[in-house]
């Protein structure tokens, strides 16, 4: 009997598995996960997300962000994305809020702001202003920080340490492209070209780490025949034109993968070296369909649209 039992918990631990999905962050979270525990570790792990979005959100008067009190949540990943600030030359910049909210490209009727107001909004973004002092955030007046594309990245990780913490072994988090894998897995990548999300043009075999991908695909609108994306650059106040239609990272966490994915798409060509200088394996492509590569990751194009570069 004993060794039936042990049996029959290899067999369910094996077989028991849980997938779940709900709207966190402002996207939409998933997590498929395997093992007897799986289904409270689940809850848990969305528990721990919903618990970050509180305390980051720039959209809450009662969060971190808005009240200047920080969590020790909050302010890991604001020192974390200062660390991203300088490191990019402040091309990445957290205290991008007032032109993310001139912009409003979430809004049901986006549009392309004027000049001046652009111009003002740009006055009011300078990472090198924002003081912590203690667990409390110092910033000018006018000044606001958003932690939209960091934020998620360190979400993802939590979730993901929930579920190690509750003896998960297998598993994928993924919080709106933000993916990360316990154990080894293959993950699509999505395609820029689709329609829909979920459309993938190729897949990368991931093991134990993190695969963030950015790109201009994700929230846009058209406006006189032009493309406006989300991703906007601090030194020109408007989306980033570089060349590009998507960046991702492979790293071994997500939260340095979120900032760097949005740090080498607005590189540009000159993003894949920034990626080798900083540690990470990196995948781009740019607006002829060309993929580029660096590091020694295992790729498969599965859209014939997609060329791989040849070096």
């Amino acid at each position: 009997m004993f060794i039936i039992a042990i049996l029959l918990t290899i067999f369910l631990r094996e077989t028991i598995n849980t997938e779940k999905t709900d709207f966190v962050m402002d996207t939409i979270m998933t997590i498929k996960a395997k093992g007897l525990a799986s289904k409270n570790a689940t809850e848990k792990a969305f528990d721990r997300t919903r618990e970050i979005e509180a305390r980051m959100t720039a959209h809450n008067i009662h969060s971190d962000i808005s009240t200047g009190m920080l969590h020790s949540d909050t302010k890991s990943v604001i020192e974390r994305g200062l660390y991203f600030s300088e490191k990019s030359g402040g091309l990445f910049d957290i205290s991008i809020k007032p032109l993310v909210d001139l912009w409003d490209i979430q809004s049901a009727n986006p549009k392309v702001p004027n000049s001046v107001d652009i111009k003002k909004a740009m006055s009011l973004v300078d990472y090198k202003k924002v003081k912590i002092e203690g667990y409390k955030i110092i910033l000018p007046q006018g000044m606001s920080i958003d932690l939209g594309a960091i934020a998620k990245g360190y979400a993802a990780d939590e979730a993901t340490q929930v579920l190690r913490d509750n003896g998960i072994k297998d598993a994928i988090v993924d919080i709106g492209g933000d993916v990360v894998v316990i154990g080894n897995k293959k993950i699509g990548i999505q395609n820029p070209l689709g329609v829909a999300t979920g459309e993938y043009m190729g897949i990368i075999e991931a093991t134990d780490c993190a695969v963030v991908t950015s790109g201009s695909y994700e929230r846009n609108f058209v406006q006189d025949g032009k493309q406006y994306h989300h991703i906007l650059n601090p030194f020109t106040g408007y989306p980033s034109d570089n060349g590009l239609i998507s960046a991702t990272i492979i790293g071994k966490n997500s939260m340095d993968a979120d900032a760097m994915a949005t740090i080498v798409f607005m590189m540009g060509e000159n993003g894949l070296e920034f990626a080798k200088k900083m540690g990470v394996q990196a995948m781009t492509i740019d607006k002829n369909n060309i993929v580029h590569t660096t590091g020694d990751f295992s790729l498969v194009i599965t859209d014939d649209k997609f060329k791989l570069e040849e070096k």
